[in-house]
C-alpha cells in the first residue's frame, strides 16, 4: 500500500476530492511524477483507473486471461488501484500469475 507523501492539506492535491474511492491514488499519481502529473488531472485519471479495475474485477476468468494475453497495457494501468491500496481489494496480476501456475 502506497503511503503519500504530503498530508492532504498540501496545496498539491487542492483539487483531489478527499475521501473519494480514488482519491488515495490521485495522490499517488501526483507524488510520482513530479508534479508533471498535477492535482485536477490526477484526480480524473485516478477515477478512470478505478472504473477500469472495478470493471474488470466483475469479469470471469477466462475475459481475464483474455484481456491481459490482448491488451496488457490496459490490464496493468487498472491493476495499479490494487497495487496503490493493497489489501483487500483484488490484486489483478496475482490472480493471472496464480492461473497461471495452475495451469503449468
Amino acid at each position: 500500500m502506497y503511503k503519500a507523501e504530503k498530508n492532504f492539506d498540501d496545496n498539491r492535491y487542492f483539487q483531489i476530492e478527499e475521501r473519494t474511492t480514488h482519491s488515495h491514488l490521485a495522490r499517488y499519481l501526483v507524488d510520482t511524477s513530479n508534479e508533471a502529473i498535477y492535482d485536477k488531472p490526477a484526480d480524473k485519471i485516478a477515477e478512470a483507473i478505478k472504473m477500469m479495475w472495478s470493471a474488470l474485477c466483475g469479469l470471469d476468468e477466462w475475459r481475464l486471461q483474455w484481456i491481459y494475453k490482448n491488451n496488457p497495457e490496459l490490464f496493468k494501468l487498472a491493476n495499479l488501484y490494487a497495487e496503490v491500496y493493497g489489501s483487500p481489494n483484488r490484486n489483478l496480476l496475482a490472480d493471472i500469475n496464480r492461473w497461471a501456475k495452475e495451469e503449468a
